[in-house]
């Protein structure tokens, strides 16, 4: 996706949906999750905790990417529903796209999502997310 100086900026937003118990996460999610299932599953019976799903929505709240973070931070998105690989998600930050229209629009919508976080009772994965990224900064 090219951004012309006339384009206003893609606008994204996460949406959290329930992590399933690790014995019951589906193939196509199973396939998704990749390596992060497994990191998950050596964390034992609670590393279910660890990984959190989102569906990312566009400016008209239509589901385009699914979003699967480990520990709040490292993750990847993929085109909804399939294996497509569109960018992901290292210590916070969107890359591995060549898109840059699309990682700024994932940060924008992750950013939000941490702010939104704080204003409710936040996860132990969000808290660590703010701690690493306040140290990041320094």
């Amino acid at each position: 996706m090219t951004l012309r100086s006339n384009e206003s900026p893609l606008d994204l937003h996460f949406r959290a949906r329930p992590m399933p118990p690790l014995d019951q996460v589906d193939e196509l999610l199973r396939a998704q999750l990749d390596v992060l299932l497994h990191q998950a599953e050596n964390d034992g019976p609670n590393g279910a905790e660890l990984l959190e799903l989102f569906d990312v929505l566009d400016a008209q709240g239509q589901h385009v990417y699914d979003l699967h973070l480990f520990c709040g931070d490292d993750g990847r998105v993929h085109r909804k529903g399939t294996l497509e690989y569109v960018a992901s998600f290292s210590q916070g930050g969107a890359t591995g796209s060549n898109d840059k229209a699309l990682l700024a629009a994932l940060d924008r919508a992750y950013t939000a999502w941490l702010q939104q976080s704080s204003k409710s009772a936040p996860s132990p994965i969000v808290k660590a997310t703010k701690t690493r990224a306040k140290k990041s900064k320094r």
